[in-house]
């Protein structure tokens, strides 16, 4: 499945959302979704925030591509993801499912954010890399999510 996500920047915030779904139910993800047919991932992207969020994307830069396989409860989920580093504006939605996080306290949340999403973050954000395209495989033990594996292409 291709997906595209943001990194968005809000104020001195990133924005997440809290899944309520499988896969990665109860984890916090980057917002983004699924680029429909003959939808360009920057359109994907723009749409799929302000569904998410409320939010409306003013500027965005593709950053990386990341493939992802996800094992969870015996499935395996395969998404080709495009990566946005974002900045928005407006009103966000009141919601349970978003969660601002400060960029300086992203290392004591860590646990909380889905490992590929947070190395998402590390390289385009805290590393400042563009034009990367990363590998990493991704798997459920004893309700955490951990990367098993993964290689830079």
């Amino acid at each position: 499945m291709k997906i595209a996500v943001g990194i968005v920047i809000f104020g001195n915030n990133l924005v997440f959302i809290r899944r309520k779904k499988e896969p990665f139910k109860g984890v916090l993800i980057l917002p983004g979704g699924k680029i429909k047919d003959k939808e360009t991932p920057e359109n994907a992207l723009i749409r799929k925030i302000h569904e998410e969020t409320g939010l409306t994307v003013t500027q965005n830069e593709l950053v990386g591509e990341f493939y992802e396989s996800l094992i969870e409860n015996g499935k395996v989920y395969g998404h080709e993801i495009s990566i946005f580093l974002c900045s928005a504006t407006g009103v966000v939605k009141s919601s349970g499912e978003i969660e601002l996080i400060e960029v300086n306290e992203l290392g004591s949340r860590k646990d909380d954010i889905v490992p590929s999403d947070y190395k998402m973050i590390e390289k385009a954000l805290l590393n400042g890399e563009r034009g990367f395209t990363h590998e990493v495989s991704v798997k459920k033990v004893d309700n955490a999510y951990t990367i098993f594996s993964e290689a830079v292409l």
